[in-house]
């Protein structure tokens, strides 16, 4: 007949083994070290983009449109201030309507959870209340140029994918 001090001592023994077991069978594996943002963004994004397509609605429509295309270049000013020209001239809401020039325009980055960094550029000193007037850069060397194009109403606004 089992005692109750027997039963205690048997299930401590017992519980002792099921969790030396769990620990010994346990793997850790090591976190992921996600890559530090670049302290120099704006040499990484520095170069000339092509645009690739023009969305407004979730359908891409490619370049050239109406026979017409831009491009859009940017160049370091400092380690984190690029300078930023699109090349553009008027094609409806196909384009911003003319060549813009930003000769100051800060950059942030952000690193993502498949460990690529995504430059952020606000091409204005103020942003836009709905995101427009920026850049974004991705680690594929895409950009998406987000604007309200002329004629838009505010916060009606598309995007250009450009190519590196």
């Amino acid at each position: 007949m089992w005692t109750v001090s027997h039963r205690i001592k048997t299930s401590f023994v017992l519980g002792a083994m099921y969790i030396s077991t769990g620990i010994l069978s346990c793997e850790q594996k090591p976190a992921a070290v996600l890559p530090a943002p670049d302290p120099e963004p704006a040499k990484a994004i520095e170069g000339t983009y092509r645009a690739k397509a023009f969305n407004e609605t979730g359908e891409p429509i490619p370049y050239p449109i109406n026979g017409q295309t831009l491009t859009l270049q940017i160049k370091a000013v400092t380690a984190d201030t690029v300078q930023v020209d699109i090349l553009a001239t008027a094609n409806g809401k196909y384009s911003p309507g003319q060549t813009l020039s930003y000769s100051r325009a800060a950059i942030t980055s952000q690193k993502q959870s498949n460990g690529t960094i995504t430059y952020y550029v606000n091409l204005t000193e103020i942003p836009d209340r709905c995101g427009y007037n920026t850049l974004w850069i991705y680690a594929n060397k895409e950009l998406d140029y987000n604007f309200i194009p002329p004629g838009n109403r505010p916060c009606s606004g598309a995007k250009i994918r450009f190519n590196k």
